[in-house]
């Protein structure tokens, strides 16, 4: 007789589990197309995938050789985004975002919901995500 347990594939799924990447190549090459967030340049733009979590939109972390859904994605310039120190790769993301006091979860959400609508894209780049008054 045999006292081991055998493992149930379902235990293991759950929240922490990576899930396949939602991948829109279309929003990515609006987001290429649009001044970069921070300097306003309109040439070398990158799409700059959000990875950091955020609890108010149930936004998890991306994992480690992971990359996060195309809707975190940020209009960044190549300086902007991964060159030097003071790049969002070079110091760090999330106090990259904090030092420019730009919310950019609430701007990437904005940007998806205005894909293919290049006025209210620049319009929502102009304002880093803040409404006009």
């Amino acid at each position: 007789m045999s006292s081991r347990i055998k493992p149930q594939p379902e235990a293991f799924k759950g929240p922490l589990q990576r899930r396949p990447r939602v991948e829109v190549p279309n929003h990515l090459d609006f987001i290429r197309g649009l001044p970069c967030l921070v300097c306003g340049l309109k040439r070398n733009i990158e799409a700059a995938h959000i990875r950091m979590s955020d609890r108010r939109v149930a936004k998890r972390e991306t994992g480690m050789a992971e990359k996060p859904d195309d809707c975190w994605a940020m209009p960044l310039c190549s300086s902007c985004h991964r060159e030097g120190p003071t790049s969002q790769h070079g110091m760090g993301e999330r106090d990259f975002w904090e030092l420019l006091r730009i919310d950019v979860i609430l701007v990437a959400l904005a940007l998806w919901q205005a894909t293919n609508d290049y006025d209210r894209a620049c319009q929502i780049i102009r304002t880093n995500g803040k409404l006009e008054s």
